[in-house]
């Protein structure tokens, strides 16, 4: 280290440990990662991950800037940098011991050091020879991946001669199908995979389930699976899912097709179109609209009640899946709410534009129309199962059902002050709880909510009145 008199000043990558960290039920993220850059490509598969920080995310998963490819990456971004709030739940589905295939290459060394192009390759799958020379990695090599994640061959020993032969085997994402995104249960060993993953989520962290989302996966199967993972998860919890189209057309209409034909229709679903633009990346909006509702649920003392529509985003456009600009004004971009479906427009800087759940139009009750009301229903249930849950098997006598009505309505009574709901109360009901009831072990407690829907129209008329110009006219002849 040189000696050291007088001023030096250096940059770091700036730290994301000051991420908005929401506690109003965790986003869980479904898809792949390159999992060959990880720290363990082996140990991440199907595994369910806590992460607080990009950092972690790309330590434990491995990073990348092709978004199209590895969708958990996209969320990363949106998530950890774009927004900066935090936990999210991984769970990549890709298997590096099955989801691979062999790659050969003859390398021509240069200044000690040769480039594998090739994504997705793992590092411990390497055989290389020079010449008649077996090459050792960490003896006659060092192979690391470069910034742009190809492998770089660095010779250490004279065994290594003008070319090296490389045989390895690389991630091979074509192999990844919808039914990895999709997943199950096996009833034989208990394993689960995919979406079905969401089931252990609680058990493993001890914390439900808000938001689950895949980004860029478009297609009806998994839009399917999406939506029945939203209800009773663990027998008990819901959740809500943010679904993108795929839709080449920019007429409502056809975009609505797409949704029909996808069958995304659940209340606890937001159909989202299309993609967008973020510098350079094309990001789904999926993740874009998780990262939104995340933050702005950090924001509002975690009590998911505000619409995620109408929300500053830092997007620079809308796309289509191959990054071509879209360009649609208000009037389409209602449209395109009518049907459920929710976008961005640009309106003094990108913003949300939304307040309606997949349901709209077919469902119009408010707490299954408005994604606040219905976000807000989802998370006060989820939070009741787990405020309470101490509470079971206790003795179903008066002092249990006062206890639980003086603690809940006390907590009901500071959302309505703090103007998180128009109204909430827990009551007691008699004719819900007869005595067969009673014996049987079963208490019933009514809640009474009403949230506030999206002040999502507001109308001034605007009259000509002739009245004030006689008026202004008179007075100055009147002061002649």
């Amino acid at each position: 280290m040189p000696y050291q008199h007088g001023i030096t000043v250096r940059e770091v990558e700036g730290s994301d440990s000051r991420a908005l960290q929401s506690t109003a039920g965790v986003h869980v993220v479904i898809g792949k990662a390159p999992v060959n850059l990880a720290a363990d490509p082996y140990a991440v598969t199907n595994v369910p991950l806590l992460i607080s920080s990009f950092d972690e995310a790309k330590t434990l998963l491995g990073y990348s800037e092709n978004f199209t490819a590895y969708n958990l990456c996209e969320a990363m971004y949106t998530y950890f940098k774009l927004l900066r709030v935090a936990p999210v739940v991984f769970i990549n589905v890709i298997d590096p011991t099955t989801h691979r295939t062999e790659v050969t290459q003859t390398l021509t060394v240069s200044k000690s050091q040769a480039t594998l192009a090739a994504y997705g390759v793992l590092l411990d799958t390497i055989q290389a020879t020079s010449g008649e020379n077996e090459l050792t990695a960490g003896t006659d090599y060092i192979a690391e991946f470069d910034s742009r994640g190809y492998v770089v061959f660095t010779a250490l020993t004279n065994k290594v001669g003008a070319t090296i032969a490389v045989t390895a085997y690389k991630l091979n994402l074509s192999a990844v199908t919808d039914s990895d995104i999709v997943g199950g249960y096996d009833a034989e060993t208990g394993a689960m995979t995919g979406i079905e993953l969401v089931r252990s989520i609680y058990p493993k962290f001890g914390k439900f389930a808000s938001i689950i989302i895949a980004p860029g996966c478009t297609s009806a199967t998994v839009a399917a699976a999406l939506q029945a993972k939203t209800e009773d998860v663990n027998g008990t919890f819901s959740a809500e899912t943010i679904i993108d189209i795929e839709a080449s057309s920019v007429v409502p209409a056809t975009i609505a097709v797409a949704k029909e034909t996808a069958a995304i229709v659940s209340p606890h679903a937001i159909a989202v179109w299309p993609k967008a633009k973020i510098h350079n990346y094309v990001v789904s909006m999926s993740a874009v609209i998780g990262a939104v509702l995340a933050y702005y649920d950090a924001q509002n003392d975690d009590v998911p009640c505000l619409t995620p529509s109408n929300k500053v985003i830092g997007i620079s456009g809308i796309c289509n899946s191959g990054g071509a600009a879209i360009h649609i004004d208000q009037t389409t971009a209602n449209a395109l709410n009518g049907y459920g479906i929710m976008t961005a427009i640009n309106l003094n800087g990108w913003r949300t534009w939304g307040n309606n759940t997949a349901a709209y139009p077919e469902n119009t009750a408010p707490k299954n129309r408005w994604i606040g009301c219905r976000r807000f229903f989802s998370w006060l249930e989820n939070r009741f199962i787990v405020t309470y849950l101490s509470k079971v098997d206790s003795l179903a006598n008066y002092r249990l059902i006062e206890s639980i009505l003086e603690d809940e309505n006390q907590f009901l009574s500071s959302l309505v002050a703090g103007g998180k709901c128009a109204g909430a109360r827990i009551e007691y009901i008699d004719s819900e709880n007869p005595i067969e009831n009673i014996e049987a072990g079963k208490i019933t407690f009514h809640h009474f909510l009403a949230p506030y829907p999206p002040a999502e129209a507001i109308e001034s008329i605007f009259e000509y009145d002739a009245a004030m110009l006689s008026g202004a006219v008179e007075e100055v002849g009147g002061e002649e």
